[in-house]
Protein backbone atom coordinates (compact mmCIF):
# COMPACT_ATOMS: atom_id res chain seq x y z
CA UNK A 1 0.00 0.00 0.00
CA UNK A 2 2.79 2.78 0.77
CA UNK A 3 3.81 2.56 -3.38
CA UNK A 4 -0.11 3.73 -3.65
CA UNK A 5 0.17 6.30 -0.89
CA UNK A 6 3.23 7.50 -2.39
CA UNK A 7 1.59 7.68 -6.07
CA UNK A 8 -1.21 9.82 -4.26
CA UNK A 9 1.23 12.51 -2.60
CA UNK A 10 2.61 12.58 -6.27
CA UNK A 11 -0.36 13.11 -7.60
CA UNK A 12 -1.31 15.96 -5.63
CA UNK A 13 1.89 17.27 -5.83
CA UNK A 14 2.97 17.58 -2.33
CA UNK A 15 5.91 17.09 -0.08
CA UNK A 16 5.35 14.07 2.17
CA UNK A 17 5.27 16.64 5.19
CA UNK A 18 2.65 18.63 3.69
CA UNK A 19 0.86 15.67 3.11
CA UNK A 20 0.29 14.28 6.22
CA UNK A 21 -0.81 18.05 7.36
CA UNK A 22 -3.21 17.54 4.74
CA UNK A 23 -4.54 14.09 6.48
CA UNK A 24 -4.11 14.75 9.95
CA UNK A 25 -1.15 12.55 10.84
CA UNK A 26 2.31 13.03 12.01
CA UNK A 27 5.06 13.67 9.31
CA UNK A 28 7.39 10.76 11.21
CA UNK A 29 3.83 8.49 11.02
CA UNK A 30 3.73 9.14 7.43
CA UNK A 31 7.54 8.69 7.07
CA UNK A 32 7.17 5.15 8.62
CA UNK A 33 4.44 3.85 6.52
CA UNK A 34 6.47 5.29 3.23
CA UNK A 35 9.53 3.20 4.38
CA UNK A 36 8.01 0.28 5.17
CA UNK A 37 8.60 0.42 8.79
CA UNK A 38 4.65 0.31 9.65
CA UNK A 39 1.58 -0.53 7.76
CA UNK A 40 -1.07 2.17 7.79
CA UNK A 41 -3.52 1.46 9.81
CA UNK A 42 -7.53 1.70 9.16
CA UNK A 43 -7.69 5.01 10.32
CA UNK A 44 -4.57 6.44 8.23
CA UNK A 45 -6.70 5.06 5.23
CA UNK A 46 -9.89 6.42 5.69
CA UNK A 47 -8.12 9.90 6.83
CA UNK A 48 -6.32 9.34 3.10
CA UNK A 49 -9.39 8.47 1.47
CA UNK A 50 -11.29 11.87 3.13
CA UNK A 51 -8.43 14.29 2.14
CA UNK A 52 -8.73 12.78 -1.30
CA UNK A 53 -12.69 11.85 -1.61
CA UNK A 54 -11.44 11.18 -5.50
CA UNK A 55 -9.32 8.53 -4.71
CA UNK A 56 -10.88 4.81 -5.15
CA UNK A 57 -11.35 3.36 -1.82
CA UNK A 58 -10.95 -0.22 -3.23
CA UNK A 59 -7.76 0.73 -5.13
CA UNK A 60 -6.17 2.21 -1.85
CA UNK A 61 -6.64 -1.09 0.05
CA UNK A 62 -6.38 -3.86 -2.60
CA UNK A 63 -4.92 -2.52 -5.49
CA UNK A 64 -7.74 -2.95 -7.51
CA UNK A 65 -9.04 -0.87 -10.18
CA UNK A 66 -8.44 2.60 -11.03
CA UNK A 67 -6.88 4.89 -9.23
CA UNK A 68 -9.52 7.58 -9.67
CA UNK A 69 -13.76 7.31 -9.42
CA UNK A 70 -15.73 6.89 -11.88
CA UNK A 71 -18.46 9.41 -11.12
CA UNK A 72 -19.50 11.47 -13.72
CA UNK A 73 -20.32 15.89 -13.83
CA UNK A 74 -23.75 15.39 -12.73
CA UNK A 75 -23.34 12.87 -9.79
CA UNK A 76 -25.54 10.21 -11.74
CA UNK A 77 -25.86 7.31 -10.10
CA UNK A 78 -25.44 4.94 -13.45
CA UNK A 79 -28.56 2.32 -13.65
CA UNK A 80 -27.13 -1.17 -13.53
CA UNK A 81 -29.43 -3.74 -15.19
CA UNK A 82 -30.79 -6.34 -12.53
CA UNK A 83 -31.41 -10.32 -13.71
CA UNK A 84 -35.32 -9.28 -13.47
CA UNK A 85 -34.61 -6.91 -16.28
CA UNK A 86 -36.21 -8.99 -18.95
CA UNK A 87 -39.81 -8.99 -17.73
CA UNK A 88 -39.41 -5.66 -15.84
CA UNK A 89 -41.96 -3.02 -16.16
CA UNK A 90 -40.58 -0.13 -15.21
CA UNK A 91 -36.85 0.35 -16.40
CA UNK A 92 -35.10 3.88 -17.25
CA UNK A 93 -35.83 3.97 -20.69
CA UNK A 94 -39.38 2.60 -20.98
CA UNK A 95 -42.51 4.56 -19.22
CA UNK A 96 -45.18 2.20 -17.76
CA UNK A 97 -47.42 1.61 -20.56
CA UNK A 98 -51.63 1.63 -20.09
CA UNK A 99 -51.69 -1.91 -21.33
CA UNK A 100 -49.58 -3.12 -18.32
CA UNK A 101 -51.43 -1.35 -15.41
CA UNK A 102 -52.82 -3.24 -12.79
CA UNK A 103 -56.26 -2.70 -13.46
CA UNK A 104 -56.67 -4.57 -16.65
CA UNK A 105 -57.56 -7.85 -17.25
CA UNK A 106 -55.55 -10.73 -16.59
CA UNK A 107 -55.52 -13.65 -19.45
CA UNK A 108 -55.09 -17.33 -18.81
CA UNK A 109 -51.66 -18.11 -19.44
CA UNK A 110 -51.37 -20.02 -23.04
CA UNK A 111 -48.45 -22.25 -21.20
CA UNK A 112 -48.77 -24.97 -18.73
CA UNK A 113 -47.01 -24.67 -15.40
CA UNK A 114 -44.03 -26.39 -15.14
CA UNK A 115 -43.57 -29.61 -12.40
CA UNK A 116 -42.94 -28.01 -9.18
CA UNK A 117 -39.12 -29.35 -8.01
CA UNK A 118 -38.86 -30.24 -4.47
CA UNK A 119 -35.48 -29.51 -3.71
CA UNK A 120 -34.45 -30.91 0.04
CA UNK A 121 -32.51 -28.36 2.40
CA UNK A 122 -30.01 -29.28 4.47
CA UNK A 123 -28.63 -27.62 7.43
CA UNK A 124 -24.54 -27.64 8.48
CA UNK A 125 -24.04 -26.75 12.10
CA UNK A 126 -21.26 -24.39 11.37
CA UNK A 127 -18.77 -23.47 14.33
CA UNK A 128 -19.25 -20.15 16.04
CA UNK A 129 -16.69 -17.20 15.21
CA UNK A 130 -14.90 -16.44 17.50
CA UNK A 131 -12.94 -12.97 18.08
CA UNK A 132 -9.52 -12.97 17.99
CA UNK A 133 -8.24 -9.23 18.41
CA UNK A 134 -10.02 -6.04 18.26
CA UNK A 135 -8.06 -2.64 18.22
CA UNK A 136 -9.22 0.80 19.12
CA UNK A 137 -7.09 3.79 17.86
CA UNK A 138 -8.29 7.24 19.45
CA UNK A 139 -7.14 10.25 17.08
CA UNK A 140 -5.08 11.73 19.45
CA UNK A 141 -2.45 10.05 18.08
CA UNK A 142 -1.35 8.39 20.86
CA UNK A 143 -0.67 4.75 19.01
CA UNK A 144 2.04 6.80 16.34
CA UNK A 145 3.17 8.49 19.17
CA UNK A 146 3.96 5.06 21.13
CA UNK A 147 5.62 3.72 17.73
CA UNK A 148 7.99 7.00 18.14
CA UNK A 149 9.02 6.01 22.06
CA UNK A 150 9.55 2.51 21.02
CA UNK A 151 11.86 3.39 18.23
CA UNK A 152 13.40 5.94 20.75
CA UNK A 153 13.86 3.60 23.39
CA UNK A 154 15.17 0.58 21.01
CA UNK A 155 17.73 2.58 19.27
CA UNK A 156 19.49 3.30 23.04
CA UNK A 157 18.82 -0.06 24.18
CA UNK A 158 21.94 -2.32 24.06
CA UNK A 159 21.09 -6.12 23.77
CA UNK A 160 23.71 -8.58 25.81
CA UNK A 161 23.97 -11.79 23.76
CA UNK A 162 27.71 -13.03 25.79
CA UNK A 163 28.81 -13.00 29.10
CA UNK A 164 31.72 -10.53 27.93
CA UNK A 165 29.53 -7.25 29.34
CA UNK A 166 28.56 -8.43 32.46
CA UNK A 167 31.82 -9.61 33.85
CA UNK A 168 33.41 -6.26 32.99
CA UNK A 169 32.01 -4.19 35.87
CA UNK A 170 32.77 -5.01 39.55
CA UNK A 171 29.20 -3.46 40.79
CA UNK A 172 26.04 -4.63 38.65
CA UNK A 173 22.22 -2.94 39.46
CA UNK A 174 19.55 -4.29 38.20
CA UNK A 175 16.59 -2.31 38.63
CA UNK A 176 13.16 -4.11 38.48
CA UNK A 177 9.66 -2.57 37.47
CA UNK A 178 7.13 -1.34 40.21
CA UNK A 179 5.36 -2.68 43.48
CA UNK A 180 5.11 -6.40 44.35
CA UNK A 181 1.47 -6.40 44.56
CA UNK A 182 1.04 -5.23 40.93
CA UNK A 183 2.95 -8.39 39.83
CA UNK A 184 1.26 -9.67 36.83
CA UNK A 185 0.92 -13.16 39.08
CA UNK A 186 -0.91 -11.51 41.78
CA UNK A 187 -4.48 -12.59 41.34
CA UNK A 188 -5.93 -11.00 44.05
CA UNK A 189 -5.28 -7.80 42.14
CA UNK A 190 -6.31 -8.59 39.06
CA UNK A 191 -6.81 -6.77 36.34
CA UNK A 192 -5.16 -3.76 37.64
CA UNK A 193 -1.55 -5.29 37.56
CA UNK A 194 1.71 -4.62 35.61
CA UNK A 195 2.01 -7.01 33.11
CA UNK A 196 5.52 -8.23 33.69
CA UNK A 197 7.17 -9.56 37.12
CA UNK A 198 7.96 -6.88 39.34
CA UNK A 199 10.10 -9.03 42.16
CA UNK A 200 13.29 -10.53 41.62
CA UNK A 201 12.62 -13.02 38.99
CA UNK A 202 13.71 -11.68 35.80
CA UNK A 203 16.71 -10.49 38.04
CA UNK A 204 17.53 -13.54 39.11
CA UNK A 205 17.30 -15.50 35.70
CA UNK A 206 19.73 -13.21 34.29
CA UNK A 207 22.21 -13.69 37.25
CA UNK A 208 21.90 -17.43 37.14
CA UNK A 209 22.48 -17.95 33.47
CA UNK A 210 25.91 -15.47 32.96
CA UNK A 211 29.05 -17.79 33.21
CA UNK A 212 30.99 -15.54 36.13
CA UNK A 213 34.75 -14.93 35.61
CA UNK A 214 35.14 -14.75 39.83
CA UNK A 215 32.80 -15.47 42.56
CA UNK A 216 29.99 -13.03 42.92
CA UNK A 217 27.98 -11.67 45.95
CA UNK A 218 24.13 -10.85 45.25
CA UNK A 219 22.59 -8.38 48.16
CA UNK A 220 18.58 -8.08 47.00
CA UNK A 221 17.34 -4.61 48.36
CA UNK A 222 13.56 -4.00 48.35
CA UNK A 223 12.32 -0.71 48.46
CA UNK A 224 9.32 1.02 50.31
CA UNK A 225 7.92 4.70 51.34
CA UNK A 226 6.67 4.71 54.82
CA UNK A 227 3.07 4.78 53.28
CA UNK A 228 1.72 3.27 50.39
CA UNK A 229 0.78 5.07 46.93
CA UNK A 230 -0.96 3.70 43.81
CA UNK A 231 -1.97 5.43 40.35
CA UNK A 232 -5.52 5.13 38.93
CA UNK A 233 -7.88 2.07 39.61
CA UNK A 234 -7.76 -0.87 41.18
CA UNK A 235 -7.87 -2.49 45.32
CA UNK A 236 -6.07 -0.80 47.66
CA UNK A 237 -7.62 -1.92 51.27
CA UNK A 238 -5.79 0.58 53.15
CA UNK A 239 -6.30 3.58 51.13
CA UNK A 240 -6.64 6.49 53.02
CA UNK A 241 -7.12 10.49 52.85
CA UNK A 242 -3.35 11.51 52.07
CA UNK A 243 -4.44 14.54 54.90
CA UNK A 244 -3.98 11.08 57.33
CA UNK A 245 -0.79 10.93 55.85
CA UNK A 246 0.80 14.80 55.51
CA UNK A 247 -1.59 16.95 54.01
CA UNK A 248 1.36 19.35 53.52
CA UNK A 249 3.90 16.67 51.04
CA UNK A 250 4.25 17.37 47.89
CA UNK A 251 5.33 14.91 45.23
CA UNK A 252 6.96 16.10 42.28
CA UNK A 253 7.02 12.92 40.17
CA UNK A 254 3.41 11.89 40.85
CA UNK A 255 1.55 15.18 39.40
CA UNK A 256 -2.20 14.23 38.27
CA UNK A 257 -2.99 13.46 34.99
CA UNK A 258 -5.30 12.53 32.83
CA UNK A 259 -3.84 8.98 32.15
CA UNK A 260 -3.63 7.58 35.96
CA UNK A 261 -5.33 10.93 37.79
CA UNK A 262 -4.18 11.47 41.01
CA UNK A 263 -2.16 10.06 43.31
CA UNK A 264 -3.64 7.90 45.93
CA UNK A 265 -2.63 6.96 49.51
CA UNK A 266 -2.49 4.09 52.13
CA UNK A 267 -1.12 3.04 55.19
CA UNK A 268 1.39 0.64 54.96
CA UNK A 269 1.28 -2.42 57.23
CA UNK A 270 5.24 -3.47 58.38
CA UNK A 271 4.29 -7.59 58.87
CA UNK A 272 2.80 -7.54 55.62
CA UNK A 273 5.57 -5.89 53.88
CA UNK A 274 8.07 -8.00 55.26
CA UNK A 275 5.78 -11.31 54.34
CA UNK A 276 5.70 -10.22 50.47
CA UNK A 277 9.68 -9.64 50.57
CA UNK A 278 10.69 -13.01 52.46
CA UNK A 279 8.32 -14.85 49.80
CA UNK A 280 9.31 -13.03 46.98
CA UNK A 281 13.38 -13.42 47.21
CA UNK A 282 13.27 -16.47 49.13
CA UNK A 283 16.85 -18.40 49.84
CA UNK A 284 18.08 -16.38 46.94
CA UNK A 285 21.47 -14.36 46.99
CA UNK A 286 23.82 -13.47 50.32
CA UNK A 287 22.06 -10.54 51.20
CA UNK A 288 18.91 -9.54 52.09
CA UNK A 289 18.33 -5.66 52.62
CA UNK A 290 15.09 -3.09 52.91
CA UNK A 291 15.61 0.16 51.96
CA UNK A 292 12.63 2.82 53.77
CA UNK A 293 12.16 5.93 51.78
CA UNK A 294 10.11 8.98 52.87
CA UNK A 295 10.49 8.84 56.67
CA UNK A 296 10.52 12.35 56.91
CA UNK A 297 6.72 12.36 55.82
CA UNK A 298 4.88 10.15 58.08
CA UNK A 299 5.22 8.71 61.65
CA UNK A 300 5.72 5.03 61.37
CA UNK A 301 6.65 2.28 64.09
CA UNK A 302 10.72 2.02 63.35
CA UNK A 303 10.93 -0.69 66.27
CA UNK A 304 8.65 -2.85 65.04
CA UNK A 305 10.31 -2.15 61.05
CA UNK A 306 13.63 -3.78 63.07
CA UNK A 307 12.24 -6.62 64.98
CA UNK A 308 10.24 -7.66 61.96
CA UNK A 309 13.58 -6.82 58.95
CA UNK A 310 15.82 -8.01 62.15
CA UNK A 311 18.58 -10.15 59.70
CA UNK A 312 18.64 -7.97 57.31
CA UNK A 313 20.22 -4.71 56.43
CA UNK A 314 18.30 -2.08 57.00
CA UNK A 315 18.42 1.57 55.12
CA UNK A 316 17.26 4.95 55.74
CA UNK A 317 16.37 7.97 53.52
CA UNK A 318 14.57 11.29 54.78
CA UNK A 319 15.81 13.53 51.79
CA UNK A 320 15.84 13.49 47.94
CA UNK A 321 19.16 12.78 47.49
CA UNK A 322 21.68 9.93 48.35
CA UNK A 323 23.40 11.73 50.67
CA UNK A 324 20.02 11.44 52.77
CA UNK A 325 20.25 8.01 53.24
CA UNK A 326 22.04 5.97 55.58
Amino acid sequence: MKERIAQIIQKEDMTAAQFAEKIGISPSSLSHILSGRNNPSLEVVMKIHKACDYISLDWLLYGEGQMETDVDSDNNIHYTPSLFDENSLFTPERPASPEYRKENEVKTPLYSPKEIVREEIKYVEVPAKKITEIRIFFDNGIFEHFLDDWDFMNNHSLTISDNYFLNQFDNIVFEAAQGLLLDQNNTEYFPHLTPSNTGIENPKRIIENVEWNDEINIETCYVSRTYLTRHGAGKFPSECNKRFINEYMFDKTNVPNPFQDTLRYGTLDLRELYSRCSDDVGNFGDEKSIAITHCNEYDWDNDKLIELFKDWNIYYSDGETHNDVN
